[in-house]
């Protein structure tokens, strides 16, 4: 047996048997010091909330709409709507890659405000409706600073919505649009 590797474990042995008793003591310290802090914490965090103020009252046009929306809602009612992803996303008032993110969640989706508004909004409609809507925000009348280009742009998109959305003749018809050359029938 060597010598140099018994007197090393007698040492480590004899060394911690010294240090159990303070350490155990230190443990049972440091314990106590944390449910103190807890208890402080949990003191704190209701003293907060009895001083806090009442909220203001939410008007009926501030709340925000109740609905808990799912991916396959998400796409259902996109589906129901005859539209892309990117013209759902203009309808609803987010990003195409939202719509996308939401899609591809594959459960319930987490909306925040505008976004939860923006998608009961386009709940509420229908086909016509929603191809209305998409026609009117992309109106030059709201953007008349931008042009002739804007103008012919609009016109294209317009024709594009009611073509991609896959909507039959007559669907709306030539005085429901802004422009009287949108739609020949």
């Amino acid at each position: 047996m060597n010598l140099n590797k018994a007197l090393a474990e007698t040492i480590s042995k004899t060394a911690a048997r010294a240090t159990r008793k303070p350490i155990t003591n230190l443990r049972r310290d440091v314990a106590m010091l944390k449910r103190e802090i807890a208890e402080l914490k949990r003191l704190v965090r209701d003293l907060g909330r009895k001083n806090r103020p009442a909220p203001a009252p939410v008007s009926e046009k501030q709340k925000a709409p109740w609905l808990r929306p799912t991916s396959k809602a998400v796409l259902k009612l996109r589906r129901r709507l005859a539209l892309s992803q990117a013209e759902f996303a203009k309808l609803a008032g987010v990003s195409a890659l939202t719509v996308y993110n939401w899609e591809k969640a594959g459960g319930r989706i987490r909306m925040r405000g505008p976004a939860l508004a923006g998608f009961a909004r386009a709940k509420a409609m229908g086909k016509r409706q929603a191809v209305k809507a998409l026609v009117t925000q992309t109106s030059p009348e709201r953007k008349q600073d931008q042009g002739t280009e804007y103008h012919d742009e609009i016109v294209r998109s317009e024709n594009t919505y009611l073509s991609d959305a896959g909507l039959v003749r007559g669907l709306l018809r030539a005085d429901d649009c802004h422009f009287p050359d949108v739609i020949t029938i």
